[in-house]
């Protein structure tokens, strides 16, 4: 199971600040059929997104979530509504 770390802690930030980046670049290069794998980093993705600690925590996960969205899902209304309950937190 994909998880990530709480990135209300210094330290754990600090990981996701590098796993992100290393998903986003990797995610281009998934089969198509990496569908369970998507909703995974979704799911992970969705429980960060929707309790901002700030906009610095927000940037990597983003990102990645639009690497996935563009090259695996395709699903743009999750993406926005995702976005839109982020933007409403702020």
């Amino acid at each position: 199971m994909f998880t990530v770390a709480d990135p209300s802690q210094p330290n754990e930030l600090a990981i996701n600040n590098v796993i992100f980046p290393i998903l986003t670049r990797s995610i281009p290069f998934l089969p198509k059929t990496s569908i369970t794998f998507a909703e995974r980093v979704i799911a992970a993705i969705r429980k960060i997104v929707t309790r901002p600690i700030g906009t610095d925590s927000l940037v990597q996960p983003i990102a990645c979530l639009a690497a996935v969205t563009r090259h695996i899902t395709k699903d743009y209304k999750c993406i926005l509504g995702i976005l839109a309950g982020t933007i409403s937190e702020l």
